[in-house]
């Protein structure tokens, strides 16, 4: 049977300036949640939770004793329709989660989990769903799949292991400041004194030197402290606290070196030193493979989109197959010779002798021109750096408080927009060679890591929800027709976009590419409608207007829709 979608008809109009991180301070649902004397921000956890997502209306949310979050929970959605004769609404219900449950999936607005309830991972409580409380909820829309199995040791947490977390942020802040010293060992003496742009290219040897020492010294803590890891779930405190170590040290040291050098098989080698059983033809996103599961995966022959996460009860396989972008893995899981399409669950093994990874396989000249690419694009990096570097020295260094702040503003926009520039021109770059070559590959892969970065490093998220966001996507080659609601999550292959009049993208990706093993398909993608959180774009795809997409769907092709349901996308 389904789980009981609900209805709630309030909400509140939005227009082009509107950003849902401001409004969620200032609007207030029908029936507000009561608080808990003590709790923290108005979330109401009076004991231990383990809450491992960004929960952004904190105020409407309620989680029970010894549960465990690890999807990050909003409690507002979009709604239409958008026309001449009414604005869209974005409306706000609270959420409520038992006590023992486990939540691995999307909560949508106004949805309630009873206790010792279960949520799948990708599955997704509509807007008004009532979880029963022992009910095991998987699919989207999620519908009743028997009786949860909790266990506890998922859910428990204690003071001890949450200090020890608390402490370790800051002896990785002293590692850090340690890295950067022995940077500055080696290179301070080494640079031309008197040179003009020596303490611009200083900063930029002691960040990489530190990020090289510390992926190394991550290396070091894996052995140590974790050593061959066996499956299944860790229990005791010794195990969960260095676990924790070990992957948080891990996602802060590859940050910085993995923007410049995402497809680089130096990361095969790194992820090899940590214990992964990995070839170099492989293609991975490292930041799916964490050092508490390497010893639990073994990938041959194979391409792992981003997002890709794996089970920990059991040993992976995966030979010659293709893993699509957030895609599932469960425990003890073998994929041999298949594609896996994007956000899919995959519980079972399975091989298809029907696909041929050797169709898409590339040049020997691809590897090598891709290594080099990385170091003229880091070379070039540094020198966008120039321009704002410049700023501030004629603005900042010895003039007064208010110049001085004024400076730093500028340089900020100033770096912004070089950043911007540089990801025009590398655009126009990959789309002047000639399309298949092992030059134009690498070079689109390039490009892709510079979209990657520029979107991070340059505080586009400022303009999310206004209508300069529009004017960055038309700068960027994308035709975008008339109004545009967007609120991230990330865009690609900008030239190959195109958005409807009245398109709201609410944390959605929007691509006009995709990876089936090392085949790239580039192709326009057309967005229109409401993209509901989660809804991912892709090359070829054609949404319909008035439409609402998602949440959490995958759209390939020409998507149409009969009636007011949601569109069949896969």
């Amino acid at each position: 049977m389904m789980i009981l979608m609900g209805e709630w008809g309030g909400g509140t109009h939005v227009d082009q300036w509107s950003s849902s991180q401001h409004c969620a301070p200032m609007l207030r649902p029908p029936n507000p949640v009561s608080l808990v004397p003590g709790a923290p921000n108005g979330l109401q956890h009076p004991s231990f939770r383990r809450i491992n997502a960004f929960i952004r209306e904190f105020d409407l949310v309620k989680v029970g004793k010894n549960t465990s979050v690890k999807h990050k929970i909003r409690c507002r959605k979009f709604g239409g329709p958008w026309n001449d004769n009414s604005a869209p609404t974005l409306r706000f219900r609270s959420v409520s989660i038992g006590e023992r449950c486990i939540v691995e999936g999307m909560i949508g607005p106004g949805a309630s989990v009873g206790n010792d309830a279960k949520v799948e991972p990708l599955s997704v409580l509509r807007e008004g769903s009532q979880v029963p409380a022992g009910v095991l909820a998987d699919g989207n829309p999620a519908v009743h799949s028997g009786s949860a199995d909790i266990d506890p040791n998922v859910c428990h947490s204690s003071l001890v292991l949450e200090s020890i977390k608390v402490l370790w942020l800051v002896v990785q802040l002293y590692l850090f400041y340690s890295f950067l010293f022995i940077g500055q060992i080696l290179w301070t003496e080494r640079l031309p004194k008197g040179w003009r742009y020596k303490p611009l290219f200083e900063w930029v040897l002691l960040l990489t030197t530190a990020s090289v020492l510390s992926i190394l010294f991550s290396v070091v803590l894996k052995w140590v402290l974790i050593g061959r890891r066996s499956p299944g779930l860790s229990v005791s405190l010794w195990k969960r606290a260095t676990e924790f170590v070990c992957d948080y040290h891990f996602r802060v040291s590859v940050g910085w070196l993995f923007y410049v050098s995402n497809l680089s098989k130096v990361w095969n080698l790194i992820m090899m030193m940590h214990g992964l059983d990995i070839d170099l033809v492989s293609t991975i996103n490292v930041g799916s493979i964490l050092p508490s599961k390497v010893d639990l995966i073994e990938i041959k022959r194979s391409f792992v989109s981003a997002g890709v996460s794996f089970g920990m009860n059991g040993r992976t396989k995966i030979v010659e197959s293709s893993i699509g972008y957030f895609a599932t893995i469960s425990s003890g899981v073998n994929i041999t010779r298949s594609v896996v399409r994007s956000m899919v669950h995959i519980r079972e093994s399975q091989e298809d002798n029907q696909s041929d990874p050797s169709q898409s396989n590339l040049s020997w000249t691809y590897y090598p021109l891709l290594e080099i690419q990385y170091m003229v694009m880091f070379g070039l990096v540094i020198v966008t750096l120039i321009p704002s570097f410049e700023l501030f020295q004629a603005t900042v260094l010895e003039s007064s408080l208010p110049v001085a702040v004024v400076g730093i503003m500028g340089s900020i926009v100033v770096q912004c927009f070089t950043w911007t520039c540089f990801l025009r021109f590398y655009q126009f770059m990959a789309c002047r060679l000639q399309s298949g070559t092992a030059w134009h590959l690498s070079l689109y892969h390039i490009y892709l890591a510079v979209a990657f970065a520029v979107r991070d490093w340059s505080f586009w998220s400022l303009l999310w929800g206004t209508s300069f966001m529009g004017s960055l996507l038309r700068f960027l080659g994308s035709d975008v027709e008339g109004r545009l609601l967007y609120f991230g999550v990330a865009l690609h292959d900008f030239y190959n976009l195109s958005f409807a009049d009245r398109t709201i993208v609410d944390e959605s990706i929007v691509f006009g590419h995709y990876h089936v093993y090392e085949a790239l398909t580039l192709e326009p993608a057309h967005a229109s409608g409401i993209l509901h959180q989660g809804t991912y774009v892709l090359a070829g795809s054609v949404l319909d207007k008035d439409v609402e997409y998602g949440p959490w769907r995958t759209t390939v092709g020409s998507i149409r829709n009969d009636g007011d349901t949601i569109a069949d996308n896969v």
